[in-house]
């Protein structure tokens, strides 16, 4: 009787242990490199919108990384067996919306160093899709209308 309630008790430690490292530790990295980019793209927001008001040494250590983020960000979910199942478990975003964020993350890393008329527009553009696709809340007053964004980028760019 002994026996058996010790292998019963290794039994359900190795099986919590196995759901642990195979499931809740990836998740909870994943939602960590998500509060990262939060922080990040919170953080360095006056810099991203204004890249000509900055140095060059500035934007370069801020497109690495926002960059070496959207790579977490698409490595995280990687390392999520059936993430398909798991996702919805854990209320993650979907395979498809981490790969837009990722997408506009290095979008948005690549118009700090290009400067152009429509960087401001493309920037604010991809600032949201981020937020979006990750489910991080932005507050309405602060939002901007993506149709308006486009049709204004689309203006600029035919001056």
């Amino acid at each position: 009787m002994v026996y058996e309630t010790v292998i019963s008790g290794v039994l359900v430690f190795i099986l919590g242990q196995l759901i642990l490292k195979l499931w809740i530790d990836p998740v909870q990295s994943m939602k960590k490199v998500i509060g990262e980019i939060a922080h990040c793209l919170c953080k360095y927001a006056h810099i991203t919108h204004n890249p000509d008001q900055s140095n060059e040494n500035e934007i370069l250590e801020i497109y690495i990384e926002i960059r070496g983020l959207a790579a977490s960000l698409s490595s995280s979910m990687a390392l999520i067996p059936a993430y398909r199942i798991t996702r919805f478990i854990f209320f993650l975003p979907s395979r498809e919306a981490l790969f837009e964020a990722s997408k506009n993350m290095i979008g948005l890393a690549n118009w700090m160093k290009y400067k152009d008329k429509t960087t401001f527009e493309n920037v604010a553009l991809s600032y949201q899709k981020v937020f979006k696709c990750l489910n991080i809340f932005i507050p309405d007053e602060e939002k901007l209308d993506e149709n308006n964004l486009l049709r204004l980028i689309n203006l600029k760019n035919k001056i």
